[in-house]
């Protein structure tokens, strides 16, 4: 009895590992779809500090030519025409009053990518067996920001994010499950429509719903949606596990999906998390 017993531990032990080998290759998958995007994202706000930057350099050439000047006024007081005249020709108040809108500018483009940088660690280095009473709320701006350049060119997303309680979870693995539906939804509406995500508090439950105006899926497709390797991409789009996996994380966390959909209308997920409570 004992060994037997050993040994169903041995397998459960196997089956966990490889879960959670499954799952992170997963995610290592999403990572690779979203590093154009993502690198997209980085690009942009890079793009303006290093113009910010260089009218920065001009302006600090400018304030060094007058500030040269200012030790040489009491010597002689035709320097101080001089100063007066690079100060107009220069507009030296408008240099002034721009220096700290691009140094604001700059700041907020760099916080865009340290954001966007610490969104994709998390995503990418999650420790599976770390659950936390987090934020859903901060899941999804999080989950949003990684996949926006997916997003953004032809799909119109509308948040109404409630104020809810908190839910003891892997925030890594449920980003992960929110980027696979974000990422569905937006395959699901290659001519554009409208991804809408809300969160609300019923009794003891935090319920997550991510709809899409896109496709649909048949009645007997929607059987299959959660079976590993179904897909109904296009061959080579897509590994067919994304939604099994979402579905074994979130049985995990005792959470539940389920999916209402009408061809030609759009889809509906509907996940409901047991909120945490101390």
């Amino acid at each position: 009895m004992g060994n037997r017993f050993k040994e169903l531990e041995k397998t459960h032990k196997k089956l966990d590992d490889a879960q959670r080998q499954l799952i992170q290759s997963e995610r290592m998958a999403s990572v690779g779809q979203l590093a154009a995007g993502v690198a997209h994202e980085i690009n942009n706000p890079i793009g303006f500090v290093i113009s910010n930057y260089e009218t920065l350099t001009e302006y600090v050439e400018v304030l060094n030519r007058l500030l040269d000047k200012v030790p040489k006024v009491e010597k002689d007081s035709s320097v101080m025409k001089e100063i007066t005249d690079i100060w107009q020709e220069e507009d030296v108040d408008f240099i002034m009053s721009d220096v700290n809108s691009l140094l604001t500018a700059s700041k907020g483009g760099l916080k865009r990518v340290q954001d966007i940088v610490a969104g994709l660690k998390s995503f990418s280095h999650s420790d599976a067996s770390s659950y936390t009473p987090i934020s859903l709320n901060d899941c999804i701006e999080d989950s949003i920001q990684l996949v926006w350049n997916e997003l953004k060119y032809n799909c119109e997303l509308v948040k109404n994010l409630a104020e809810i309680s908190t839910i003891k979870a892997n925030f890594g693995q449920i980003e992960q499950v929110i980027v696979n539906m974000l990422i569905n939804a937006k395959h699901a509406m290659e001519e554009g429509g409208t991804i809408t995500i809300s969160t609300v508090n019923a009794e003891n439950k935090v319920t997550l719903t991510i709809s899409d105006t896109g496709s649909g899926i048949s009645e007997k497709n929607q059987e299959k949606l959660f079976t590993p390797f179904f897909t109904t991409k296009p061959v080579g789009v897509g590994t067919g596990l994304g939604l099994s996996i979402s579905y074994g994380i979130l049985q995990d966390h005792g959470a539940e999906i389920s999916v209402e959909s009408q061809l030609g209308v759009g889809t509906t997920f509907k996940i409901v998390f047991p909120a945490y409570s101390e």
